[in-house]
């Protein structure tokens, strides 16, 4: 190996260690999620209004460990992309419906990566953050902005 080459090789290596992460993988299994908010999740209406309620928004901060303290996702819009390519908009019920058989047949959860969007990124895709599930593809967090942009006008 060459000098220059091992340099390289050690600035790339440094620029994929500090980039930051984009995106949030979900838990591999239930038990990560008081049975409570499980209990909660089978008896709540779900709806297809793209606004969270309370126990929806517990359930997304369990299942993608994110601190419910600091990140009330309570009303805060959220689409859901699905497909084999990760480009197929639907609608939560359809993701709280699948949980929720996933939960009661003892199958983990499905495997999803929730995307947080900036400010200007929310008015533009007319959401908050996105949800990619079930999926054999993932679209990049870019592609799925560019996605959710093209729908926004369908968006309620």
């Amino acid at each position: 190996m060459t000098m220059k080459s091992g340099i390289f090789s050690l600035i790339f290596l440094c620029l994929v260690l500090l980039t930051p992460v984009k995106y949030i993988h979900s838990n591999s299994c239930f038990k990560c999620i008081p049975q409570k908010i499980m209990d909660s999740l089978n008896t709540v209406d779900i709806n297809d209004s793209p606004r969270l309620n309370n126990v929806e928004a517990e359930y997304i901060c369990y299942m993608f460990n994110l601190d419910t303290i600091n990140n009330n996702l309570s009303q805060k819009k959220v689409s859901f992309l699905t497909g084999n390519l990760g480009t197929t908009l639907v609608y939560k019920k359809k993701y709280f419906l699948l949980e929720k058989m996933r939960f009661s047949h003892d199958y983990p959860p499905t495997p999803a990566i929730l995307y947080y969007f900036n400010s200007t990124e929310s008015r533009r895709t007319n959401c908050d953050m996105v949800i990619i599930f079930e999926t054999k593809n993932i679209p990049s967090r870019k592609k799925a902005y560019r996605i959710l942009s093209r729908e926004a006008k369908h968006l309620p």
